[in-house]
């Protein structure tokens, strides 16, 4: 489980370091934002299918040659895998004790 831990730990500060403190990303991320903020109660508290796509295309460009939400959708996937592994663990630990 500690080594579980460790990983998850590894894979969250990876994650954050290399894409969300990424200067242009957090830029577009927080022009979205603040975007969403202000038109919240004309899109009654729900993002835009097209300016989703309109960031997937930004990201895209930006990558230059590397996708950035293939490696997004990889690394939550393993982070989700994971919490999955040890919540499965700790319910079993719990039912055999």
């Amino acid at each position: 489980m500690k080594q579980l831990y460790k990983f998850l730990r590894k894979q969250l500060s990876n994650f954050c370091r290399k894409f969300l403190l990424d200067d242009a990303v957090k830029n577009m991320l927080l022009k979205q934002a603040k975007r969403f903020n202000k038109d919240k109660e004309k899109n009654q508290g729900k993002y835009p299918y097209m300016w989703a796509q309109e960031l997937a295309k930004n990201l895209k460009i930006l990558a230059e040659g590397e996708n950035y939400l293939e490696t997004i959708r990889k690394r939550i996937t393993q982070i989700g895998n994971t919490l999955g592994f040890v919540r499965m663990i700790k319910n079993a630990s719990l039912k055999d004790n």
